[in-house]
C-alpha cells in the first residue's frame, strides 16, 4: 500500500468509524481491519471479519447470559438457604479492537493463529469469599455437566500462581446456543477470591497483555503483593474455621445444658425419661467431637467426619421426636463449609 493510499484510507476510515460506525457492516469491519491491523492480519478470513463486525456476537452474548444465569442461581440459593453474602458477578464481550489486537499479537508468534483459538471473547468473572468456595464452584461446574468444559484450555492458578503472582481459576465452557443456527460457543469463567481480585486491582495486571511486557522491578512488587495477600487468604480461612467452631460448639453446649443437665436434675431417679436424656447427652458429646474433626481435617477424612455427624444429627432428631433447630442450623452451616455447594443444587 503506497503512502498516498494509506493516507486516503486513514482519512476515510477515521471519518466513517467516528460518525457512521455500524458494527454489522462488513465493509466497515474490513475498513477497521485495514486501518488498525496492519500486514499481520491481511489473511483474516470472512468468519473472523464477521465476528469482529459483530454479526456473530449475539451467539457469544447468549452463551454468556446462560453461564451468568446458572452461576447467579447458585449464588442466590446459597444466600437464601444459608444467609451468605451473594457472589459478585460481572461479564464482558471483547470489542472488535481487542480481538484484532489479540490476533495480531498472537500471529506475530504463530502464523496460523486464528479466531478459533480465542476462547475469551465472552467472559464471566465470579468473585467468591474463599479458596475453598472457588474450588467447590469449579468442582460443581465440572461434575454437573450443565456445560462442557474444555479441560485442555482451562487453568488453575490457586496452588501455583502465574509468574506475575496472579491466582485464580480459569474455566473454558462450551455453551450450546440456538439462534439462526446452532453453535457451540466458548465462554471463559474466571473464579477469584476477594483477595485475589484485590491483587489484580492493586497491581493493575490487566494493563499488560503478557507477563513479558511487565517491567522487572514492577514484576517483583506484583509477586510480593501476591504472596502477602495469599498469606492473608490462609489466615482468613483459619479465622473462618475458628468462628464456625466457636458458634457451633456454643449451640451444642446450650443443648447439653438445657435438654440434658437441667432435665436430669429435675427428674426423679425412676423417671422414664432418664435413659433417653442420657442417650441424648452422649450423642451431643459425640457431635461435638465430630465437629472438631470436620474443622481440623480436609479431603476424605473431613467428608467421613461430616457423614458421621449427619448420622448423629438424625439420631438426635429421633430422640427429640421433632426437628432440633440448633442441630439443624449446625448441619446447614457445616454443609456449606464442607461441600461449598450442596450436591442437590
Amino acid at each position: 500500500m503506497t503512502r498516498c493510499r494509506k493516507s486516503f484510507v486513514s482519512r476515510i476510515s477515521n471519518t466513517l468509524l467516528a460518525n457512521t460506525w455500524d458494527p454489522r457492516s462488513p465493509f466497515l469491519a474490513r475498513l477497521f481491519l485495514l486501518r488498525h491491523s496492519g500486514r499481520r492480519l491481511k489473511h483474516m478470513n470472512q468468519n473472523e471479519v464477521d465476528i469482529i463486525a459483530e454479526s456473530q456476537r449475539p451467539y457469544y452474548n447468549a452463551a454468556m447470559e446462560q453461564v451468568m444465569a446458572t452461576i447467579r442461581h447458585i449464588s442466590d440459593e446459597r444466600a437464601r438457604v444459608y444467609g451468605l453474602s451473594p457472589w459478585t458477578l460481572s461479564s464482558r464481550l471483547k470489542d472488535a479492537n481487542s480481538i484484532v489486537e489479540k490476533i495480531g499479537r498472537k500471529r506475530s508468534i504463530r502464523e496460523d493463529y486464528s479466531l478459533d483459538n480465542i476462547t475469551d471473547i465472552a467472559g464471566v468473572r465470579v468473585i467468591v469469599e474463599s479458596d475453598r468456595t472457588a474450588r467447590s464452584l469449579e468442582s460443581f461446574i465440572r461434575s454437573r455437566n450443565v456445560f462442557s468444559v474444555n479441560s485442555e484450555a482451562s487453568e488453575s492458578f490457586l496452588d501455583a500462581p502465574r509468574s506475575d503472582g496472579y491466582r485464580g481459576i480459569h474455566l473454558i465452557l462450551l455453551v450450546d446456543v440456538r439462534l439462526a443456527s446452532a453453535k457451540s460457543v466458548p465462554v471463559e469463567v474466571q473464579i477469584r477470591t476477594m483477595l485475589h481480585h484485590q491483587w489484580s486491582e492493586l497491581s493493575h495486571s490487566e494493563f499488560y497483555k503478557s507477563v513479558e511486557d511487565i517491567p522487572g522491578s514492577l514484576l517483583l512488587r506484583m509477586r510480593s503483593l501476591s504472596e502477602a495477600l495469599h498469606l492473608a487468604e490462609i489466615e482468613s480461612a483459619q479465622l473462618r474455621r475458628s468462628r464456625i467452631l466457636d458458634e457451633c460448639q456454643l449451640l451444642i453446649w446450650d443443648e447439653l445444658r438445657e435438654r440434658v443437665l437441667e432435665t436430669l436434675s429435675a427428674a426423679s431417679s425412676d423417671s422414664s425419661t432418664t435413659r433417653a436424656v442420657g442417650q441424648l447427652g452422649i450423642l451431643l458429646l459425640n457431635t461435638d467431637r465430630q465437629l472438631r474433626r470436620i474443622l481440623v481435617s480436609d479431603g476424605e477424612a473431613q467428608r467421613l467426619a461430616f457423614r458421621t455427624f449427619i448420622e448423629l444429627a438424625d439420631r438426635i432428631s429421633e430422640l427429640c421426636e421433632a426437628s432440633n433447630d440448633a442441630i439443624d442450623y449446625i448441619v446447614r452451616r457445616l454443609t456449606i463449609y464442607v461441600q461449598g455447594i450442596p450436591d442437590d443444587w
